[in-house]
């Protein structure tokens, strides 16, 4: 919640929380290499040591553990942050900014399924451009609700719609969805222009034969 910060937190603390496995991780590499240098390295213990020190470092190189910190910085960057304002303390900006950190942390950490709502009304035309850059090649699946239309029309491959209690989908940006939206209503108001014909045809029958013996049963199955 970016309305309960720790004072003490940073810009690039509070985007690093997206790493928390790799940070843990880097804990645990400084911990073991501590105990090596306090530990006889002709023991049995030293050893152990090693061998887990050297799991750590694997699954520090497999979660590519170099790159986090660049990445970090690339992303509040590129969200409007100055260089110089990385160490400040979060508490020390707006709400608006705290929500590009909040955003960059979200994006950095890459779940399969991103929900992004409104994510453009803190940013600026620059970081606006650097968002939608760094979605066109996010690896999952990306769902966005936004008002701006440029935003829309840019960004997103697919539009989903709920009206009628029931949600369509539209392939396509927002200017195609309305053109397809368009183009589905009117088949709608044609098909229910035929309903309203035909039931008027049939109400025409009931009228018409109601007290005809000989054309009961279709009366009775048009009722």
């Amino acid at each position: 919640d970016v309305q309960e910060l720790p004072e003490d937190r940073t810009v690039r603390e509070e985007a690093l929380r997206a790493f928390d496995d790799v940070l843990a991780l880097e804990e645990k590499e400084e911990a073991i290499t501590e105990q090596l240098e306090q530990t006889d390295h002709e023991s049995t213990k030293h050893q152990k040591l090693l061998d887990k020190l050297h799991r750590v470092q694997e699954k520090l190189n497999k979660h590519e553990s170099h790159r986090v910190r660049p990445r970090t910085e690339a992303a509040l960057t590129g969200l409007g942050f100055a260089p110089d304002e990385l160490d400040r303390p979060l508490h020390t900006f707006s709400g608006g900014w705290r929500m590009r950190a909040a955003l960059a942390r979200l994006l950095l950490r890459e779940p399969d399924i991103l929900l992004l709502d409104e994510p453009t009304n803190h940013l600026d035309i620059e970081s606006i451009d650097w968002l939608e850059g760094y979605l066109e090649g996010y690896p999952g699946t990306v769902i966005l609700v936004s008002h701006d239309r440029s935003v829309l029309d840019r960004m997103v491959t697919s539009i989903a719609e709920i009206t009628r209690g029931r949600l369509l989908h539209y392939d396509g940006n927002y200017s195609h969805y309305l053109t397809a939206r368009e183009e589905r209503y009117e088949r709608w108001r044609r098909e229910y222009e035929n309903q309203q014909k035909r039931i008027k045809e049939i109400e025409e029958f009931i009228s018409k034969f109601r007290y005809n013996a000989s054309r009961a049963s279709q009366v009775q199955s048009r009722i």
